[in-house]
């Protein structure tokens, strides 16, 4: 019985951690299609690409080689790192980096291109 409880709670624990990991965010990566003053059309990266929209907000911050800049710098063909948050049906943008993206703590620097090459969320 108690191995059937630790079980359990192992399983839970798999299940639930990534969404603990990215704090509900979604990533969106691949190649800007379009841009508007309200959203970005993203092709996405992997072995069945789509295209994804999403919206951008006045809280939407923008990083182009791991600095902040604007909207403005974001071109189509940019290869981009969304990370997102779902509302409702759609997908709202809390990050768009472009540009080479900086190291993490544990990780060499990559570019987006090289990211992309990941699955997707």
């Amino acid at each position: 019985m108690r191995t059937r409880a630790t079980i359990l709670l192992t399983c839970i624990f798999i299940v639930a951690f990534p969404a603990f990991a990215h704090a509900g965010l979604q990533h969106v990566m691949g190649t800007v299609k379009s841009i508007s003053a309200t959203s970005i059309t993203v092709e996405t990266a992997g072995t069945t690409s789509k295209e994804v929209t999403v919206a951008l907000l006045p809280t939407t911050t923008f990083q182009k080689d791991g600095a902040n800049t604007t909207a403005k710098e974001l071109k189509v063909g940019d290869r981009v790192v969304i990370h997102a948050r779902a509302e409702g049906d759609g997908l709202n943008a809390v990050t768009v980096a472009f540009g080479k993206i900086p190291a993490h703590s544990d990780r060499g620097a990559k570019s987006p291109s090289q990211n992309m090459q990941h699955s997707n969320d």
